[in-house]
């Protein structure tokens, strides 16, 4: 087996995790050698173990774009699930827990949208106060 090939197939079985040991006696060359070469072909064996994880991650769906896509699905159904609950069966306590959860919520949600005016940066929930019985508080960034 020419050098070329055995580096290859060094880094083939080093991004698999094998040994130096098992790699030694199915390459015949030694141990040394083979940790020279480890130093040498770093990057190429990090390369190859990127490569095999990401195949990995697509074969059992694993991807990020898929865990996000599942995650909303199963968000979408939930709410729908909620939706169709009968909140008069809901303890009066549980209740106002559930509403001051939803207000924090929309008010995390607001304080996010800007818009800029030239003199200050306006929230959207600014001077709605009286929309929202008081819930929100005024604030005003200067730009």
């Amino acid at each position: 087996m020419k050098d070329a090939e055995a580096k290859f197939k060094f880094i083939q079985l080093r991004a698999e995790g094998e040994s130096f040991d098992s790699i030694a006696r199915e390459l015949n060359k030694s141990k040394s050698t083979l940790i020279k070469w480890s130093l040498e072909l770093k990057k190429e064996i990090q390369n190859m173990e990127f490569e095999q994880y990401q195949s990995l991650l697509e074969q059992f769906k694993l991807t990020q774009k898929a865990k996000i896509e599942f995650l909303a699905e199963l968000l979408n159904k939930t709410r729908e699930t909620i939706k169709a609950i009968d909140l008069s069966q809901i303890p009066f306590k549980d209740l106002l827990l559930l509403n001051e959860k939803c207000e924090t919520s929309l008010k995390d949600e607001l304080s996010q949208i800007l818009f800029h005016t030239g003199e200050y940066t306006k929230g959207f929930y600014d001077g709605m106060e009286n929309e929202l019985n008081g819930h929100f508080e005024i604030t005003e960034k200067l730009v």
